[in-house]
């Protein structure tokens, strides 16, 4: 490549530089020299890096991002910090260079033969390294590497006409945004984003449009951004964690918006992918029930007219044999059976003329109506209050077919009694097994109590981490059922009681904490075992590489 090319190449990057991250190259120098100082002797990024040595070619180009599929962005944050002019007679460049020289002794060789007849020493240093930091970047990368890629993958501005929130006029792009305007937008962003119109608009475009609904939220974010005065990609650099965190060493009122304003991001994502799932599709070919010809989608509706809606929706989607069928399948094929059965819900609202929004916005005023009937005196027969007893049934209804279906879908095949791990409690003449009505709260105690113990115990981490990943899930839960039967309670209908732990105890703080150590100690037990099984794969790779060199 000639020096022109490399200049061109170089120009290219320019273009695509994050103009905000104020790193000078002895900086970045010494960034590079902590990391790899850090990296362990034997570890696979090591490796990765002392191979280098063994092409020519990974001294004589930059690094384009094949070698570990970074995104362009950590090729050009490298090209950015590391001008192709920047001088190599400062000490934080020696001490980096000598560390690499250090590290692998053939790369003084490789400089003698390929300088200056193939390439500059200025140039031969800043291609090796660039292929040194795109490696570190693929496993380790730096608070500069994520904020670069983060700012390379922001949308791009949209004009005004298109943007929810339009952009100010001047959008500041340099120095420090103001503490007060950071927490204004901090805070404003933090409601925005929590907000029903947020979610309602996301999971929309989500469901409707096919939109990338974290990409759409992120898109929200930076337009109120720009719609305060500040440029996206100089505010997000600004607002990222160490950036405040040297900008503000000691405002931990800044820092703490900020953590809750990135949490509230996080559980959007989450809320608005749940709620698009659950809506009834554009796409009528997808829904179970064909809409109204006409949908109702403002004004009131007579609450007479309201009930027999609720209690239709109840027959429809709780009661009737084909939708459970129908449910099951969903499951089985790995379909959360709430979100299914919201979205069925919706389907039936609009087969009744209610626009599906419109329709949920009206079953969640039932409770508010309720209540303003009941401190105006209206009796227990008025219609608001019949309007909220069948909205009841309904919930409960629901979320019995739905705990049901998971109940089902993920039992697993009963294993004869003698192969259990647990004999059930009704063995050799014990007495039945409970199978209905309320499972007394000593026995639900008790379970959770001992079967905690059972499922962190170094027995069941063993059995677990010899077992295929995929299937220690299904193992650990065939444990919890069989242990339920050890305890006297009929599998399915303990699992049913189980579930309803919370809302039954729920002032039970004894009960709550068995029943949470339970929940996690399923967790847990994961965990280990996964962790237990790579560490046997570790020793055995380990046992054969020493048996194959002796």
């Amino acid at each position: 490549m000639s020096v022109g090319q490399k200049v061109q190449v170089d120009a290219k990057l320019m273009e695509k530089i994050l103009p905000y991250e104020h790193v000078t190259p002895k900086q970045f120098f010494e960034e590079l020299w902590a990391r790899l100082e850090m990296l362990p002797k034997d570890h696979q990024i090591e490796k990765e890096i002392l191979k280098l040595a063994e092409d020519d070619a990974s001294f004589l180009s930059l690094d384009d991002g094949s070698l570990a599929q970074t995104l362009d962005a950590v090729a050009t944050r490298f090209a950015a910090c590391w001008p192709h002019d920047t001088p190599l007679n400062s000490p934080e460049a020696i001490a980096l260079i000598g560390g690499a020289r250090a590290r692998d002794g053939r790369l003084q060789k490789l400089s003698d033969r390929l300088t200056p007849k193939r390439t500059s020493e200025r140039d031969f240093w800043r291609h090796y390294f660039s292929r040194v930091h795109a490696l570190l970047a693929s496993t380790f990368p730096s608070s500069g590497d994520k904020v670069a890629c983060h700012l390379a993958s922001l949308p791009v501005p949209k004009p005004d006409a298109e943007r929810r929130f339009p952009a100010a006029a001047t959008l500041q792009s340099e120095g420090k945004v103001d503490r007060k305007l950071m927490k204004t937008f901090v805070q404003a962003a933090n409601k925005m984003m929590s907000s029903e119109e947020t979610m309602l608009l996301a999971a929309k475009k989500g469901a409707d449009e096919g939109a990338d609904i974290s990409r759409l939220l992120l898109e929200y974010q930076v337009e109120l951004m720009e719609s305060m005065g500040i440029e996206r990609k100089f505010g997000c650099m600004t607002m990222s964690p160490d950036y405040v965190r040297k900008a503000y060493p000691d405002d931990e009122e800044i820092y703490g918006l900020l953590s809750t304003f990135m949490g509230t991001c996080n559980q959007a994502g989450r809320i608005a992918l749940q709620q698009a799932a659950a809506r009834a599709k554009a796409d009528l070919s997808t829904r179970r029930i064909q809409p109204a010809a006409e949908l109702q989608s403002e004004g009131e509706l007579p609450i007479a007219k309201l009930i027999g809606i609720i209690e239709q929706v109840t027959k429809h989607v709780a009661g009737n044999e084909d939708v459970k069928a129908a449910l099951m399948e969903e499951v089985k094929a790995g379909a959360p059976p709430q979100v299914t059965l919201v979205r069925w819900q919706r389907e039936f609202l609009e087969h009744c003329g209610l626009q599906q929004d419109f329709g949920i916005s009206l079953i969640k005023s039932v409770p508010a109506a309720a209540q303003k009937a009941a401190l105006a005196g209206k009796g227990p027969d008025c219609a608001e209050a019949r309007a909220l007893q069948a909205l009841t049934v309904m919930n409960e209804s629901i979320n019995n077919l739905g705990r049901d279906a998971s109940i089902e879908a993920r039992k697993p095949t009963l294993a004869e009694i003698e192969r259990r791990r647990f004999r059930p409690a009704n063995a050799d003449n014990g007495p039945a097994l409970l199978t209905e009505g309320k499972v007394p709260r000593e026995m639900l105690l008790r379970f959770c109590t001992e079967v905690y113990k059972v499922l962190i115990s170094e027995e069941s981490i063993s059995q677990l981490a010899s077992t295929p990943p995929e299937k220690m899930g299904e193992l650990s839960i065939a444990w919890q059922r069989e242990y339920l039967e050890h305890v006297g309670i009929e599998q399915d209908h303990g699992c049913r009681e189980l579930s309803d732990i919370p809302r039954r105890f729920q002032e039970d703080r004894e009960m709550l904490k068995a029943f949470q150590a339970f929940q996690t100690a399923c967790m847990i037990a994961m965990k280990k075992a996964v962790m237990v099984r790579a560490e046997r794969q570790q020793a055995e790779s380990e046992a054969k590489e020493v048996n194959g060199t002796s």
